[in-house]
C-alpha cells in the first residue's frame, strides 16, 4: 500500500513548488498528476495572466452557481491527492480540453532535421533544437513550442504560432527563421509578415527582409538582415560579426558534438565563419589561434582551452 502524503502540508508544498523529488517518489497518484499537468498549455490567443484570470472567473461563477448545502462538496474529507487531481482536471478542461501526448521532433548535436507538419508546412531544425505540438488539435490550432533554432515555411491558413521561452512568433502564411537560445530570441522574416510578441505582451511586426532581437527581455528595433548568412546553418555555414566568443563556442559544441572546457571568455569577441564540412581541428585553429587561445584535443568529445592573454 502506497504511503500517503503528509496531510495538507504535502499538497501545499507541491502547489508552491517546494516538494522534492524524494518526497514525490512512492506516491504514484501524485506522480501521475504531475505528469498530466506538464502537458497543459495556455490558449494560443491569450497571455498567461489573461488565461489565469479567465479560469479564476469561471471557478468563481461555478462557486456561486453551486452555493447551496445540497451541492457543496465536503473537500475536507478528501485525500490531498484526490483534491489535487480534481483541480488539475478542472484546469485541463479549460486549457487543453483533455490529455494528449505531444509530438516531439528533436535534433541532437551535429544533426539537421526536416519535418513536414500536419498542414504541410515545413520546418528545418538546427542542431540541439526541438519542436513539440499536439497533432490532434493542429487543424484548429497551429501551435508549437520551439527550443533552439528552426526555419519555417508555413502554408497559408489560420494563425501559426511558435512559442519560445522568451516570446511568441505569429504568422499566417510565410517563411521565417527563429533562434531561441541562451536568453535571446532572434526572428528574421523571409516572406510575408511576422509578428513577434514578448511574454509581457509587447509586439513588433516584421515584413520580408526585416528582423528583430529580444535580449534580456527587451525587444529591440526592427533592422534589415543578410538572408544567406541568417540561414547559412542549413548548409553547415555559420557567420559571426563581433559575436561573443562563448556563443561561438556553443555553436562548435552543437555542430561537432563536443564539450569545450576552459576559462570563461565572455569579454572576447569573434568575427568570421565556421564551415561544418571542415574538420574539428581546422575549425579550432581558425577560431582560437588568431586570438592567442591555446586548445588541446583531450579525446574525440573533449576540448580544453587556455587563454594566454589571461595568463599574463
Amino acid at each position: 500500500m502506497q504511503d500517503q502524503l503528509p496531510h495538507k502540508d504535502g499538497l501545499n508544498k507541491w502547489i508552491n513548488g517546494e516538494i522534492s523529488e524524494q518526497e514525490v517518489e512512492g506516491h504514484e497518484d501524485l506522480k501521475k498528476i504531475l505528469s498530466f499537468a506538464a502537458h497543459l498549455q495556455v490558449p494560443s490567443n491569450q497571455l498567461h495572466e489573461e488565461a489565469w484570470q479567465a479560469f479564476a472567473a469561471k471557478l468563481a461563477a461555478k462557486e456561486v452557481a453551486t452555493n447551496s448545502p445540497s451541492r457543496v462538496l465536503a473537500l475536507r474529507y478528501w485525500k490531498p491527492t484526490a483534491v489535487a487531481a480534481v483541480l488539475i482536471l478542472l484546469v485541463a478542461v479549460y486549457f487543453v480540453g483533455w490529455y494528449q501526448t505531444p509530438t516531439v521532433i528533436d535534433a541532437g548535436r551535429g544533426e539537421l532535421i526536416s519535418q513536414t507538419l500536419p498542414d504541410n508546412s515545413e520546418v528545418q531544425l538546427n542542431a540541439e533544437s526541438s519542436i513539440s505540438y499536439f497533432e490532434r488539435d493542429w487543424p484548429e490550432s497551429r501551435n508549437l513550442n520551439l527550443r533552439g533554432e528552426a526555419y519555417f515555411e508555413v502554408e497559408k491558413g489560420s494563425s501559426f504560432l511558435v512559442h519560445t521561452q522568451w516570446g511568441t512568433v505569429a504568422v499566417l502564411g510565410t517563411s521565417f527563421n527563429v533562434l531561441a537560445r541562451e536568453g535571446r530570441l532572434e526572428v528574421a522574416c523571409f516572406s510575408g509578415k511576422v509578428s513577434v510578441r514578448t511574454l509581457e505582451g509587447k509586439e513588433k511586426a516584421l515584413e520580408a527582409g526585416q528582423a528583430a532581437h529580444l535580449n534580456s527581455g527587451v525587444l529591440g528595433e526592427v533592422f534589415p538582415f543578410n538572408p544567406p548568412q541568417t540561414i547559412g546553418w542549413q548548409k553547415g555555414e555559420f557567420y559571426f560579426d563581433n559575436t561573443p566568443l562563448n556563443h561561438v563556442i556553443a555553436v562548435i559544441e552543437r555542430q561537432y558534438n563536443v564539450e569545450v572546457d576552459g576559462p570563461t571568455i565572455d569579454t572576447r569577441i569573434y568575427s568570421g565563419r565556421i564551415l561544418k564540412e571542415d574538420s574539428l581541428s581546422v575549425t579550432l585553429h581558425r577560431v582560437f589561434s588568431p586570438m592567442g587561445i591555446i586548445y588541446k584535443v583531450i579525446d574525440e568529445t573533449h576540448i580544453s582551452l587556455r587563454d594566454t592573454a589571461m595568463a599574463r
